[in-house]
Order: C-alpha cells, then sequence, then structure tokens
C-alpha cells in the first residue's frame, strides 16, 4: 500500500540519477558504485529501483558489475557533508579539515550576449566550482569606441529565451575598424556561486567589471532545483528551434563579415570607381553591415562579436576569375534586399544583382546570388535569361 500511494514520488528519485549520467556523459555500465545517502535511502523500493536502473541483481550482479554501498551511515553523511561544506565556505578549511574539498557545480550555463542576440557561454552548466573561464572577443562596428557586456544565465540558444543577470558598458575604446580590438572578457564563479565578469581592452588597458551575487537577482537566493529542471527541460524542448534561430543568427554574421572584406578589397582595389550601378551596389552591401538595434541608446554601440578567423590581406586573392581558390570571401547576393536598395518595388529586374555578381567575380570573388520566383514572375523571360548569364 505504501509503495502504491507514493509511486510517483518513486519515479521522481530516477530523475536526478538519470540527469547525473546524462551531465556526466557517463553511462549506466560505467558506474562501479552507488552510495546512498539520506534517511530515505533505507526504503527497499528505492533499493529495487536502483537495481533495475543499473542492473544489480540480488546477490549483487556479476565481477565488475555496479553495487550498492550501504556501508555508510546515510544521516551522519548528510550531517557531515553540510558542515564541512559551511566550514569551507567561511575559511574554516583548517586542521582536521585541511585537505578537504567539496565540490559544487554550476546550475546553468553562464554566458553574454554577442552579434545578432546569440547566446555566447563562458562557463557550461555543471562547470565544477571555482572556475574561471576567459575568451577574446571584438568590436561589431568601424570606430566603435564602447561595448555593451550582457551577463546572462540559463541553457537557450538565444539571450532573449535566458535571464538577464548584469550588464556594464566597457568605453573609451581606441577607435579602429570592426573586428580588430582585443576584448578579453573574463568569467570568475567563485566556490560560493558569486561571478565575476571583467573585460579589458587589450591595447589601452581599460577595464570594468561587475560583480553579480549568487542570488542571481532572487530575493530569496539561488533557483531552486525545480526551477533548473524546468528550465533545463525547456532547453531540451526548444533545441531544434534554438538551433535554426542560432544558424540563421550565425549565418547573418558570417555574411556582414564577408560583406565588410568584400568592401575593405574594393577599396584596396579601387574598385569604388566603374559607374554608377556598381556605386549603387556597394552602397546596398554597406546597409547591410550591422543588424540596427532600436532600442539602443544613441552613442552606445551594444553589440560585441567573435573575431573572424585571421585571413589574407584583402585583395591577396587572384583577380580576373572566378577561381574555386579564391582566398577572397564568398559572396552571396539577397536579390529582394539589392532590389529594395534601389528603390525597386514596384518592379524587380536583376539588372542590379547581375552588376554586382560581375563586379565580385572579376575581383576574385565566388559569387551565389538568391532571387526568389515571386520577383522573378514580374519578367520571368529576361530575369531568367539575366540569372543564367
Amino acid at each position: 500500500k505504501f509503495e502504491a500511494l507514493n509511486a510517483a514520488l518513486f519515479a521522481r528519485c530516477l530523475e536526478p540519477v538519470e540527469a547525473v549520467l546524462r551531465d556526466a556523459k557517463v553511462s549506466q555500465s560505467a558506474v562501479d558504485e552507488v552510495v546512498l545517502v539520506g534517511g530515505s535511502t533505507r526504503i527497499p523500493q528505492i533499493h529495487k529501483m536502483l537495481r533495475e536502473f543499473f542492473g544489480i541483481s540480488e546477490a549483487g550482479g556479476a565481477v565488475g558489475a555496479p553495487r550498492l554501498c550501504r556501508s555508510i551511515n546515510p544521516d551522519e553523511a548528510v550531517a557531515q557533508g553540510a558542515a564541512v561544506q559551511a566550514a569551507i565556505l567561511e575559511g574554516e578549511g583548517t586542521g582536521a579539515l585541511s585537505g578537504t574539498v567539496l565540490l559544487d557545480v554550476a546550475a546553468l550555463s553562464l554566458g553574454l550576449e554577442t552579434a545578432g542576440g546569440v547566446m555566447t557561454t563562458l562557463v557550461p552548466r555543471q562547470t565544477t566550482l571555482p572556475a574561471s573561464q576567459t575568451q577574446v572577443f571584438s568590436t561589431a562596428a568601424d570606430n566603435q569606441t564602447q561595448v555593451r557586456i550582457q551577463v546572462y544565465e540559463g541553457e537557450r540558444a538565444m539571450t532573449a529565451d535566458n535571464r538577464l543577470l548584469g550588464d556594464f558598458t566597457l568605453d573609451g575604446l581606441p577607435p579602429m575598424p570592426r573586428g580588430q580590438p582585443r576584448i578579453e572578457v573574463t568569467f570568475q564563479v567563485q566556490a560560493n556561486g558569486t561571478l565575476e565578469v571583467r573585460a579589458v581592452e587589450k591595447s589601452t588597458g581599460r577595464e570594468r567589471e561587475v560583480r553579480i551575487d549568487d542570488k542571481r537577482g532572487h530575493a530569496d537566493g539561488r533557483l531552486t532545483e525545480a526551477e533548473v529542471e524546468r528550465l533545463v527541460q525547456e532547453a531540451d524542448k526548444h533545441r531544434e528551434e534554438d538551433g535554426r534561430r542560432r544558424a540563421r543568427a550565425e549565418a547573418r554574421n558570417a555574411l556582414e563579415n564577408d560583406v565588410y572584406a568584400a568592401k575593405q578589397a574594393l577599396d584596396v582595389g579601387g574598385g569604388s570607381g566603374g559607374g554608377g550601378g556598381i556605386h549603387g551596389v556597394v552602397q546596398s552591401l554597406a546597409g547591410l553591415d550591422m543588424e540596427k538595434q532600436p532600442h539602443a541608446k544613441p552613442g552606445i554601440l551594444r553589440g560585441v562579436t567573435v573575431p573572424p578567423p585571421p585571413s589574407k590581406p584583402p585583395g591577396a586573392g587572384k583577380r580576373g576569375g572566378n577561381s574555386g581558390t579564391s582566398a577572397l570571401p564568398l559572396i552571396v547576393l539577397d536579390a529582394p534586399n539589392i532590389a529594395m536598395r534601389h528603390g525597386r518595388k514596384e518592379k524587380f529586374s536583376c539588372r542590379g544583382i547581375e552588376i554586382a555578381a560581375h563586379f565580385f567575380s572579376v575581383a576574385g570573388h565566388r559569387v551565389l546570388g538568391f532571387v526568389p520566383d515571386y520577383l522573378l514572375d514580374f519578367d520571368a523571360v529576361a530575369n531568367k535569361k539575366r540569372m543564367a548569364r
């Protein structure tokens, strides 16, 4: 009767066991011993469920199979562990406690927002504390003199779905082309859960930091285990959708980097001349440089970005042909954007994208163009002939 009444509660007991194995990326067969801690582990049904879960027979199983450890007093273990952890956190880890280490882990991932609203994680979930991670970022626009560092907690791919813990602005950056400044961001999590985030611009040494206590903005302290588990389950539920959203944002960031590199190549190669049509296309591409953020305050450029991988200097590619081995970036031309930039909403023509494709091809780039069918329908025959060329 007791087991029937508490069947739902017993089922929940296996959830943390499964979560621990999943987070540690350890299979059931890789476990040598299961230590039972806490008074409720004396319940026979708990023993039965654990034996079934780990494949342990009543006799203890074959050689090398997991076994249940019942030699430790489950009540004393809880009390001693809590006392030792309290002493260590209060700095009393001396005498008998010298050399004793109790490890806590990050309940949720910690990171910051980069271009496109992407959650860039520095301290992944289940990282052993204390922990310190450093990563180098850069600016998302030319002559950017300040960046806003926004610190988030959560498991979702986009920061809009995670929780903002705090933010600060690093100003006084030297005006440079986008991607050149080196901004070193360090996340340091103490054993008690306190988070310190520091950003340093390497060429000037200017730095700012923010300190976030372990309450993470909660009046009652940290998130409860139930709240953490709910957030993790939501992330699992939306994993595919979040992956698509992140891929779109990263693709746009990559396109912006390629557009920027192409414009640099045009400047080096003197490609800004050659007629109003080409100049208009270049101006159209310039409009794609950085996603506008209407909620940003005037004069504050909020975005930081992960620097693109190093490449050859602009213009280093072989000119005069659309070679598949070109050192210059792939150029992706989006026909609707170019058309609208030229004000050709009423009747679309492929002329703009044709000029752009030819120009970048001659400059040594590989070119890929996209023209939706609904635009080709305006002048299907002429436009398809142009795109075929």
